[in-house]
């Protein structure tokens, strides 16, 4: 065998020992048509989840109910502060790919005492201080990564990322759903209860025509009690 094809031999080999499969995303099968048999026109066509939340919803106090949720929900700050970490664990974590110059330094200073259980002369102990320093150089350091330890636990780490960032949306999303589903429901009663009000007023200015029609004259009693 000639060196060339022993060392791609050997290449194959070692790729084939590598840590784990590569990821592949799975298929999943989707539907060519969604809630329509015709293709809809493309001012239609665009997913509600695409938009903008302040474009969806128009009103200004919804707007500010939902910006203070965004600014004070304790369950958002969490998958934020979750995202930090996952950034800066794929930051350390892919660190271990990149060769590592590292240095270190220390020193001591002591006094000596002259009065101590030996005393030491001036001739002999010139100077009371005594220092010591040390330094220490790591000039390279580096893991040939082979196997591909370190590119799947950065892969790892990215997933993890990923994952924290698309929890972060989905807390966005359902926080801004419910807040606008509050409010709107709010509103919604708001007028039910201004509806009821004036329904109110309309059948009693009806039981005051009613009255006086009986009182004229003209209805019987059994309309006014009907009334």
């Amino acid at each position: 065998m000639t060196p060339r094809a022993l060392l791609t031999s050997f290449a194959v080999l070692l790729m084939g020992c590598t840590v784990g499969p590569n990821y592949r995303r799975p298929a999943v099968a989707i539907p060519s048509d969604f809630r329509a048999s015709a293709p809809l026109p493309p001012a239609q066509a665009a997913s509600l989840a695409d938009l903008k939340w302040f474009e969806v919803f128009k009103d200004k106090e919804l707007q500010g109910l939902i910006r203070t949720a965004l600014e004070k929900n304790y369950d958002l700050r969490d998958a934020v502060a979750r995202i930090d970490v996952a950034r800066a664990g794929l930051g350390i974590t892919r660190s271990g790919q990149f060769p590592n110059v590292g240095a270190a330094g220390n020193i001591e200073i002591n006094r000596l005492s002259r009065d101590g259980a030996t005393a030491l002369s001036p001739a002999v102990l010139p100077t009371q201080n005594r220092n010591f320093g040390t330094v220490t150089l790591a000039l390279l350091s580096f893991e040939v990564d082979i196997w591909g330890r370190l590119r799947r636990a950065t892969e790892a780490a990215r997933a993890t990322l990923l994952g924290a960032e698309e929890n972060r949306k989905g807390v966005v999303t359902t926080l801004v759903g419910d807040v606008a589903t509050a409010y709107l429901t709010l509103r919604e009663l708001d007028d039910v209860l201004d509806i009821s009000g004036r329904t109110l007023r309309t059948r009693e200015e009806s039981l005051e025509l009613t009255r006086s029609r009986q009182q004229g004259g003209v209805a019987t009693l059994l309309d006014l009690r009907q009334a």
